[in-house]
């Protein structure tokens, strides 16, 4: 396992990938895993001027998600880099993310353009983004981009397919190159710091019980959840403990949820459509209800 360099009182980093490797979702969620967890200010530089609206992605990331993106349009990407760099240091930003572009296979005029960036960044941190559903194949890409910027380290994508990811692997095996972090769904909330031992279990099939406990500690107020199963266990649950009990599960994932249970089969996206469609009538009806009704004890 290995951690970011976030000691250092001026932290940048580069983001490198394949298109559609889910490369500028995950800088999002890292940037707001090193918000909040870490209380970094993150300045995020928008360098991949190629895949059509990749600027405007990332800006919309941004404005979802309480963080600053810097971007200079259609100009060349390592004077948009330079100029970050400055914005950065005049704003007293202490953590700087670039993310470069991605193409759909390696080429040397994206190496070329990587090798400036990284001179003109100097970072300490510089990750690659893996599809955990690529196969062996990735091995050739993480050595092409490794050789040409010297990877620190890996983040995971996609791992709450069905796939093991089992290539990550083999690039730690062969590059030496450590996962990082573990992209676990679509949501930005949706990433967990490389445990060797949890990813391990996945690959074994044994479910992961311990990140879901932690994830649900970060979504669900314990002293609500403690006061709801009171209210169970003595009689006196009503019909708004019973919408906050719904929200609760769909916060947390029901996909993830289910995927812990032994004998139930992966819920598939329609499946998941419907059940968000079935918990927002539910609410509908919840919240037509007199605050008398809401607060009548559902016993049975």
């Amino acid at each position: 396992q290995l951690s970011l360099n976030i000691d250092y009182p001026f932290h940048k980093m580069m983001f490198v990938g394949l298109q559609g490797s889910g490369k500028t979702t995950s800088i999002a969620k890292i940037t707001k895993f090193l918000q909040q967890k870490k209380k970094k200010k993150v300045l995020v530089v928008a360098a991949d001027i190629y895949r059509p609206a990749a600027i405007e992605q990332l800006q919309k990331l941004g404005s979802d998600n309480n963080f600053e993106v810097f971007e200079q349009g259609q100009n060349n990407p390592v004077d948009t880099v330079k100029k970050a760099l400055e914005y950065a240091q005049s704003n007293k930003f202490d953590t700087v993310i670039v993310d470069t572009a991605g193409r759909l296979q390696i080429d040397q005029e994206l190496m070329k353009e990587l090798i400036e960036i990284k001179n003109v960044l100097n970072p300490q941190d510089c990750l690659i983004a893996i599809d955990a559903l690529s196969g062996q194949e990735i091995l050739s890409v993480a050595k092409g981009f490794n050789d040409a910027v010297s990877l620190t380290g890996a983040i995971l994508t996609k791992a709450d397919g069905n796939s093991k990811g089992g290539a990550a692997l083999s690039i730690k095996h062969t590059l030496g190159v450590s996962i990082m972090f573990v992209g676990t769904g679509e949501k930005i909330s949706d990433l967990g710091e490389f445990s060797p031992e949890r990813f391990t279990k996945k690959i074994l099939g044994m479910q992961d019980v311990v990140s879901f406990v932690e994830d649900a500690k970060e979504i669900i107020d314990e002293k609500s959840a403690t006061k709801v199963g009171l209210k169970i266990m003595s009689g006196q649950f009503n019909f708004k403990d019973m919408l906050f009990q719904l929200k609760s599960i769909q916060k947390l994932g029901v996909s993830k949820l289910a995927g812990l249970i032994p004998g139930i089969p992966k819920i598939t996206e329609e499946q998941k459509i419907q059940l968000d469609e079935q918990i927002k009538v539910t609410e509908a009806l919840n919240n037509s209800m007199t605050k008398k009704k809401k607060q009548k004890q559902k016993n049975k």
